[in-house]
């Protein structure tokens, strides 16, 4: 490398001539933009110090989430960074809001929670804050209104907001996340006996005037009205369902097909209960409403039986629900109702594990219960199962085996294949794949099962794409070494290419990357190629990226008109090429050789 010749600089205005011969003009207001003064990096990270070892991964993806109003929730570890980071990605797979937060919640009604240190906040999806943080707890939003906490844990209260952040009810309750379909369900307290006991009861705060006072009702267990109209409550030991006027919905016993005895008068009650979902609830029968440990029902069918310890199905007025056969199906497992399927589970033959299948808003199963974990189908018409996972305590979770999906008709439309799935949200499921290395990301709804999003470093970071198909693109990393930040570039692997000794460093651009070293006030800038060697040492005050300025000219002449950097030394600037020659700007010899 060739030292440059103070009288040799050439000023800025000499590079307004214009090159009548090649058509081409250098304007200095051109130039100026192709010329970064600043120092900004696309990546900003604090944290502590970290020790790397070439090929270490230097950025690890932890979690990932199901898209949500078009982004999706992302977690990395970056190695010198204490804890994890969370950002936003959208359905193209790029990074649509930076990883910055410690912890965030999905998009509802286009605003998502996320908290940067103690407080939560809500931002909107431009990343922008929308609420400050000033919240100790939150949830999403629902009709507009989210449920905040206030205070410390053992003494938080709970009150709601609108999108503006104004309240709409004072934080005043004792439990979150109580408000649904205009109701809100409140603590009611009172002594028995030098005890406190605590009921629930329900506080109507919707636009109907009508249904603004209504008696104080207590429970010991209250949950949230349904789209159906009808909300779970628990009295003492049983179950049952009130309507949206607080009146409870009772169906006596001899309406029920049973055969008649002397508790015919009764009303049914539920030892357990689901909230409703498209008109249909699962329960498990009381034993002490109907009097005996067999319950048996009028009708043709011998097998017409409730058995007290497997889930029924009933309807909104409580009348059991039958398959084609008029014969009530009762399972070992039983869920909610989505999209028109419930899945449900029996136990095998002399043993306690259960395998899951379907049923329709009829009872009539449609997939046999078969596989060893089953989730609920998705708006795409997919669901995930299990095949060959060891099933745990709790229902409806398994450890190991293989995740696939499969459609309505329970025919596996993506093979079992992976180590983790999640569910399908907005065509697009979150899967993790054995490998080398481990391949993680989204896979669409197509029954491909490949990959529409592959979570990699080039979200994170920007990598170099000057030529499309070269394997050697390159990304600028940033570290706190001592307290002091460094810089270098790892490959899209993750592996450190070239080692963060820097003080300063830019991205790559026509093969070489601008890196400095010293303190910002008396800084040396050079650059360096890919493998990290130094084409031209650090000498100047201050440096430009690499540039192609041209205009009317044909591409096969291209060679004639070679990249150039714009550099200083002691406030005289002058053009580079990438060997490090002064170059003349009214043609493309090296001034150094010009007579």
């Amino acid at each position: 490398m060739r030292n440059l010749p103070k009288s040799k600089l050439i000023h800025p205005i000499d590079m307004t001539m214009v090159m009548k011969k090649n058509r081409f003009i250098l304007s200095p207001i051109l130039l100026l933009l192709c010329y970064t003064q600043g120092e900004m990096h696309a990546q900003t990270q604090g944290g502590t110090q970290a020790q790397f070892q070439v090929g270490s991964m230097f950025v690890e993806f932890q979690t990932a989430n199901s898209f949500k109003e078009g982004y999706a929730s992302v977690s990395i570890k970056r190695a010198n960074e204490p804890i994890s980071k969370f950002g936003y990605i959208n359905k193209e797979g790029k990074k649509a809001i930076d990883f910055q937060f410690d912890e965030v919640k999905d998009f509802s009604e286009r605003l998502a929670a996320v908290r940067i240190g103690v407080h939560w906040g809500y931002i909107d999806m431009s990343g922008i804050y929308i609420i400050p943080s000033q919240f100790d707890e939150v949830y999403s939003f629902s009709e507009g209104v989210a449920c905040v906490g206030i205070g410390p844990a053992k003494s938080r209260k709970y009150g709601y907001i609108d999108k503006n952040g104004k309240y709409i009810i004072n934080p005043q309750f004792d439990e979150p996340d109580r408000f649904a379909n205009g109701f809100l369900i409140f603590q009611h307290r009172s002594q028995e006996k030098s005890k406190t006991v605590v009921k629930y009861g329900y506080r109507y705060i919707g636009g109907n005037k009508e249904k603004k006072d209504f008696p104080a009702i207590y429970y010991d267990e209250a949950y949230l009205f349904t789209e159906d109209g009808l909300a779970r409550v628990k009295k003492g030991t049983t179950y049952n369902y009130i309507n949206n006027n607080l009146t409870e919905v009772t169906k006596p016993i001899s309406e029920t097909e049973r055969i008649p005895d002397d508790s015919e008068n009764q009303a049914i009650k539920f030892a357990e209960a689901s909230d409703f979902s498209e008109g249909l609830a699962y329960v498990k029968y009381d034993k002490s409403s109907w009097g005996s440990e067999t319950a048996g029902i009028s009708g043709n069918s011998e097998n017409q039986t409730i058995e007290f310890d497997k889930y029924s199905y009933i309807d909104t007025e409580g009348n059991r629900v039958k398959d084609d056969n008029s014969v009530e199906p009762q399972f070992d497992f039983a869920d909610n109702f989505l999209h028109g399927l419930a899945r449900i589970g029996k136990k095998e033959a002399g043993n306690s594990t259960i395998k899951y299948g379907y049923i329709d808003t009829k009872g009539n199963i449609v997939v046999e219960p078969q596989f060893d974990f089953a989730d609920d189908f998705s708006a795409s018409g997919l669901a995930r199962i299990n095949i060959g996972g060891v099933q745990q305590r709790v229902y409806g979770t398994v450890k190991g085996g293989r995740y696939g999906y499969i459609n309505k008709e329970g025919k596996i439309v993506i093979n079992p294949q992976f180590i983790l799935a999640k569910d399908f949200s907005e065509e697009l499921a979150y899967v993790m794949m054995v490998g080398t290395p481990l391949k993680r990301g989204y896979i669409s709804a197509d029954y491909s099962g490949e990959f529409a999003i592959e979570l990699e470093l080039s979200l994170v970071y920007e990598f170099s794409t000057e030529n499309p198909s070269s394997t050697g693109d390159l990304a600028l990393i940033e570290l706190n070494q001592n307290g002091k930040k460094k810089y270098g570039y790892i490959d899209r692997s993750g592996k450190i290419i070239i080692s963060p000794t820097f003080d300063f460093a830019d991205d790559f651009s026509y093969g070489l990357a601008r890196i400095g070293n010293g303190d910002k006030g008396n800084r040396k800038y050079g650059y360096i190629d890919k493998t990290g060697n130094s084409v031209i040492e650090p000498q100047f005050n201050n440096a430009g990226d690499f540039f192609q300025l041209l205009q009317g000219i044909n591409t096969h002449r291209l060679d004639n008109f070679p990249p150039l950097a714009r550099v200083e030394i002691d406030g005289q600037v002058s053009y580079i090429n990438k060997k490090g020659d002064i170059i003349n700007p009214d043609n493309t010899q090296s001034s150094s050789k010009r007579k």
